[in-house]
């Protein structure tokens, strides 16, 4: 819009100051009255989720699925949701531990979750304290609980062209394509977290990270992230793929230019980062809804043509190939953002793609042996959620529910057996008690005799019958 390149400079430099500004505003605010940002963000995210259902409604209604009555009532609730909504007016703030909870890379094993909470750390920080300077490697992951801290980014000539040329990220929180190549400045608040991608790939910090008002953090040692990557070693939904999603995922959403709005959200939510070390060549199955270049390079096989990251793939792209199917010095890692279609196994998925796939000698298969574990544990996950929607429903505290006891399972062969023998017991059912012999039939039996009553089943009595005669002889039916 501005072709000035000195007024388009000036103009950038006071947006961002502008920017940075009214941040702090904010983190002052919310140091003051925690409340009010909770409430703002929990209302945002409500009226977000709530657009999305009108547009899938709506959808819905065009394609054939809903008519019109039912769209107008499903319509009608989300009003009336909606406006329930804009009724509230507080929210409390988390505590430090739910906080600790909702770090969305932390991964369902509850053996995990206990072991990385019972070794949290709680830091204090004052303005001016550094976090981390450029060369210097973390000594484990930060989760901001009050306060801000600034980053500043400086990329260095050995930084670009190894962006450049390699595809290699410089790490850094909050990335995202459009300012790794410039300078810039930018600010972490409540809820971020630090070091990660320094974690994931053992390189050195290629930005500085200064605390700039007294602030608060949960801390995790580096080697407690380490050991728990080996506990929780899933290929797909392990600790470390799950850690690498969501680092990527801020910058994933601009390089996902093929859907607007907050449809990418929904749609990157059904994504995998898969661990490609096994794979020299890779094939992009139909149920593989786009690819996103993370980190590394790769080749089309077909038309020979080179992709480095960051980038999105084109779909004519049927079969890719890395750079260490060709080289045999150690190179980067290539890492691959995989958007799934709706209802496909990530599992079964992965474990076809790497049958038809070309990788590494002496490796097997470790996606299949995930496939039925899989399906255990999504069933698990879709009873937990229907229990927990009751519970709400019902506004029953959830520290007063009590799990559910283990299923008792008798030992085999003792039903209907005598104590201290194990011989079964004699049938007793219709049985005499005095003498254990059989009763008799008694079912259409005459009491006197204890013989069978004749068959009466559609038979008349003879007076019956001498009645009907006459009944018929009145009104002439019968001539003699």
């Amino acid at each position: 819009m501005i072709d000035n390149s000195a007024v388009r400079l000036e103009m950038k430099v006071e947006i961002q100051n502008n920017i940075i500004e009214i941040v702090k505003c904010l983190v002052y605010i919310e140091k003051l009255r925690g409340w009010v940002a909770t409430t703002c963000q929990t209302k945002h995210a409500l009226h977000g989720t709530f657009y999305e259902m009108k547009i899938a409604i709506y959808e819905l209604n065009d394609s054939g699925w809903l008519d019109n009555k039912e769209k107008l009532a499903l319509l009608d609730y989300i009003e009336e949701n909606v406006k329930r909504v804009k009724e509230i007016k507080y929210i409390e703030q988390p505590t430090p531990e739910k906080d600790f909870f909702e770090i969305n890379w932390l991964p369902d094993d509850k053996i995990i979750l206990q072991y990385l909470y019972e070794n949290i750390q709680i830091l204090l920080y004052n303005p001016g304290d550094v976090i981390v300077n450029v060369g210097d490697k973390i000594d484990g992951v930060y989760l901001v609980i009050t306060g801000m801290f600034k980053i500043i980014y400086n990329p260095t000539e050995n930084v670009i062209n190894m962006l450049l040329k390699n595809g290699e990220l410089p790490i850094m929180d909050f990335l995202s394509p459009n300012m790794l190549i410039t300078n810039f400045v930018n600010f972490l608040t409540v809820g971020s977290t630090i070091g990660e991608l320094c974690i994931l790939t053992d390189r050195p910090y290629s930005c500085s990270i200064v605390n700039e008002i007294a602030s608060q953090v949960l801390f995790i040692r580096k080697d407690l992230c380490l050991r728990a990557f080996e506990m929780n070693n899933d290929p797909l939904n392990g600790l470390k793929a799950k850690m690498w999603k969501s680092v990527t995922f801020n910058m994933a959403q601009t390089l996902y230019g093929s859907v607007e709005g907050n449809k990418k959200i929904f749609f990157l939510e059904n994504s995998i980062v898969p661990d490609l070390t096994l794979f020299k060549t890779f094939i992009i199955d139909s149920k593989i809804k786009d690819v996103l270049l993370l980190e590394g390079q790769c080749m089309d096989i077909s038309s020979k043509e080179y992709f480095t990251a960051p980038c999105y793939i084109s779909k004519d792209v049927q079969k890719i190939a890395f750079q260490k199917l060709y080289m045999d010095q150690d190179i980067l890692e290539t890492k691959l953002l995989l958007i799934l279609s709706r209802g496909a196994n990530e599992y079964k998925l992965l474990s076809n793609i790497y049958d038809s796939s070309e990788v590494k000698e002496n490796s097997y298969n470790i996606y299949y042996e995930n496939i039925q574990n899989d399906a255990t544990v999504k069933r698990r996950r879709r009873l937990l959620s229907i229990n927990q929607n009751a519970v709400k429903k019902l506004n029953i505290p959830v520290d007063t529910i009590k799990p559910m006891p283990e299923p008792y399972y008798p030992e085999p062969g003792i039903r209907n057996r005598i104590p201290g023998t194990g011989y079964s017991e004699p049938g007793t059912r219709n049985r005499i008690p005095e003498t254990g012999y059989p009763k008799p039939d008694t079912r259409n039996r005459i009491p006197e005799t204890g013989y069978p009553e004749p068959n009466t089943r559609n038979r008349v009595t003879y007076l019956t019958y001498v009645q009907n005669k006459e009944a018929d002889l009145k009104v002439g039916l019968f001539k003699f």
